[in-house]
C-alpha cells in the first residue's frame, strides 16, 4: 500500500495487521490512561476488509477456509504479513506475539514451526517471535508437548492461554511455557487468585501476561497484587502503527 504497510488477499478480502501493546503494570501507567507505559511486547490481530469497505472478523475469514489445506495457507499468511508490518515500524524491538490456528496444528503431522521459520529466514527476519497456541491445543498432554518442543526447535517462544486460575497454573506446572496469558475476565477472586498465579510463575521462566484489561480499576488491582504485565483496551487498541516507543523488559 501507499503508506508502506503489507496486505495480503483472501479471496475478496484484503488482509492487514492490528497491534496491540503488552505492557509493564504499575504506577503511573497503571493508573494513569495518559502515561505511555513500558512496552515489553507487541501482539498482532488479523484485520480484513472487502472491496466495498466491509469487514469480517478474523473468525469469519477463516470460517471461509473450508479445506484444511487453505486454512494452513491463510494462517500462515496471516503471521507472515504481521511480521512484515511489524520489523518495518520504529520500536519493533521487541518481542512479536502471533496466533496459530487450531485447524492447522491438526492438518500438520509433525515438525511444526519448520516452514514459517523457513519464511522468516528467506525474509531475513531474526525478530524475536512468541507463537500464541490456542487453549485447545493443550487439551492432550502429549500433543501439546509434541507441539511445544517443534517450535522450540525451530527458535519460537511459546504463550499459552488458559479461562481462569486453575488451569493457567496446571499449564504453567506441566509445559512450562515462555509467556502464559490469563484473561482477567475468568478471575473471580484476582485479590486472592493473582498471588497463586504469582506464586505458580515463580522461579521459572514463564512470563505471566493479565489479558482483557479495560478499566483502570483492573489495571491497578493488578498491580497491587505483584502482577508484572498486561493487556487490554485500557491501555489502548491494536492498530496498525506500533502505539508508543517499546523498551526492553
Amino acid at each position: 500500500m501507499a503508506d508502506g504497510t503489507a496486505v495480503g488477499r483472501f479471496y475478496e478480502f484484503d488482509l492487514a495487521s492490528g497491534f496491540q501493546r503488552i505492557v509493564r503494570l504499575g504506577a503511573p501507567a497503571a493508573v494513569d490512561p495518559h502515561v505511555a507505559p513500558t512496552v515489553v511486547a507487541y501482539d498482532a490481530y488479523a484485520r480484513s476488509s472487502g472491496q466495498a469497505g466491509d469487514t469480517i472478523s478474523p473468525w469469519g475469514l477463516f470460517s471461509r477456509a473450508a479445506e484444511d489445506a487453505t486454512v494452513v495457507w491463510l494462517d500462515r499468511l496471516c503471521r507472515v504479513v504481521h511480521t512484515i508490518n511489524y520489523v518495518a515500524q520504529e520500536g519493533s524491538e521487541v518481542s512479536l506475539h502471533l496466533r496459530v490456528h487450531g485447524r492447522l496444528l491438526a492438518a500438520i503431522a509433525q515438525d511444526h514451526g519448520h516452514t514459517f521459520r523457513d519464511m522468516l529466514d528467506a525474509m531475513g527476519v531474526s525478530h524475536d517471535i512468541v507463537l500464541q497456541l490456542p487453549e485447545t491445543a493443550t487439551y492432550d498432554a502429549d500433543l501439546a508437548a509434541q507441539l511445544i518442543g517443534s517450535y522450540r526447535r525451530h527458535g519460537f517462544r511459546i504463550a499459552l492461554q488458559a479461562s481462569g486460575a486453575a488451569l493457567a497454573i496446571a499449564r504453567i506446572k506441566l509445559y512450562e511455557p515462555d509467556v502464559m496469558k490469563v484473561d482477567v475476565r475468568t478471575l473471580s477472586q484476582p485479590e486472592q487468585q493473582v498471588p497463586e498465579l504469582l506464586r505458580a510463575a515463580e522461579g521459572g521462566t514463564t512470563q505471566l501476561v493479565f489479558t482483557r484489561i479495560d478499566q483502570p480499576r483492573i489495571a491497578q488491582t493488578l498491580a497491587a497484587q505483584g502482577a508484572e504485565y498486561g493487556q487490554g483496551y485500557f491501555f489502548d487498541l491494536p492498530a496498525a502503527r506500533l502505539a508508543g516507543a517499546a523498551v526492553n523488559a
